[in-house]
């Protein structure tokens, strides 16, 4: 998918620097950027999300909250932010995305600091994972470390290991995108990897996979991938 991050850019993934005071390790997705960047577990329930208050919040007015319906107030901001972060390929359509809201499995998280919308993560509950499909800081919000910030508090919530999703370094901004996540404790996968589409005419994307466990059992992540395919992207090869 996509990515919005570092220092403005948008991508499927999105963050900024190192948050002192947390050390966990992540496996996340494309992200959308903030670099500050803007750019996707055996032992969980069924529903972690459904029914619970999230609300992850920082002395600086830093915090993560849970948009849970369609009324809430922060959603046309957050589509907007959706819509302009990631081109076509790399996004669900917004009516598919609305459809999603209260999924099971499936979270949006609003990015908030003093109070106002200042970007969002899109993060899902696996079996042996956490996956962040989208991840995208305000082109007006970066260079505040609030990318960093988010994902440091995504961290700390677990300590499954996170997958993400990052285009190949094929020019300075895509490898601005790589950087930012390998200094907040990711590390590149050697395995080969493509995002299945988002539409039935659309072809897969060559992507990376990036993992704050550098370690992975190839049974485990072989699962783990298959599993990403068939509930975030409801993709099934034998089809």
């Amino acid at each position: 998918m996509g990515e919005a991050c570092g220092p403005g850019f948008p991508s499927k993934s999105s963050a900024g620097t190192s948050f002192a005071g947390f050390q966990a390790k992540v496996f996340l997705k494309k992200i959308a950027e903030d670099f500050d960047p803007g750019s996707r577990l055996p032992g969980f329930p069924l529903n972690p999300f459904r029914g619970s208050t999230l609300l992850i919040s920082m002395p600086n007015s830093f915090q993560l909250s849970p948009i849970t319906n369609r009324a809430d107030l922060r959603l046309p901001a957050m589509l907007e932010l959706y819509r302009l972060a990631f081109p076509l390929a790399e996004r669900r359509r917004t009516e598919a995305l609305l459809d999603m809201i209260g999924h099971e499995q499936m979270e949006i998280l609003s990015i908030q600091k003093e109070a106002d919308f200042q970007g969002f993560v899109i993060c899902w509950q696996l079996d042996s994972t956490k996956f962040i499909e989208h991840f995208a800081i305000s082109p007006k919000a970066r260079g505040q470390n609030l990318g960093s910030q988010a994902l440091q508090q995504l961290l700390a919530r677990t300590s499954y290991p996170w997958l993400l999703e990052v285009e190949p370094p094929t020019d300075t901004v895509t490898q601005k995108r790589i950087t930012f996540y390998e200094r907040n404790g990711f590390a590149l996968l050697n395995v080969a990897y493509q995002q299945p589409a988002y539409r039935p005419d659309a072809p897969a994307l060559p992507m990376l996979l990036m993992s704050s466990e550098r370690q992975w059992e190839p049974t485990t992540l072989h699962a783990a991938i298959e599993q990403i395919h068939r509930q975030v992207y409801n993709y099934f090869p034998s089809r």
